[in-house]
């Protein structure tokens, strides 16, 4: 029981330094950046697009690939294990693209640019 005292006691020193919110604001500022991205790895994953040479450099594709193969082999099962991987590949993406912040947050981000891409997609 200890163990989860000290969880909570870590959870609750997080959001009494503000780091939670400073999180948030951040993650919030990047969904911008994160929106591209979640239109591409969306594209990629329901086969729109296919990889040519120039689109993208050989080195980030190879290591795109070899970090989300559930986005290529198959695997994912069901509609949400494929949107988890997505989510997760463009949080990668974006990570990549403005280095220094933490994954959680790229995540973040991702995630609430999926609402606007669903958002976009709607209207359309």
């Amino acid at each position: 029981m200890n163990w989860l005292k000290k969880l909570f006691n870590a959870i609750g020193a997080y959001f009494r330094s503000g780091q939670a919110a400073k999180d948030a604001t951040m993650a919030l500022s990047l969904v911008g950046q994160a929106l591209p991205w979640v239109t591409l790895v969306g594209d990629i994953s329901t086969k729109y697009i296919l990889h040519t040479p120039g689109e993208v450099d050989d080195v980030l594709w190879a290591s795109f690939k070899a970090a989300f193969p559930t986005l290529f082999d198959g695997k994912a099962h069901s509609n949400d294990e494929v949107k988890g991987v997505m989510l997760r590949a463009a949080a990668w993406l974006l990570q990549k693209k403005v280095p220094g912040i933490d994954m959680s947050v790229a995540t973040a981000a991702a995630q609430n640019a999926y609402f606007e891409y669903r958002a976009l997609r709607a209207t359309a």
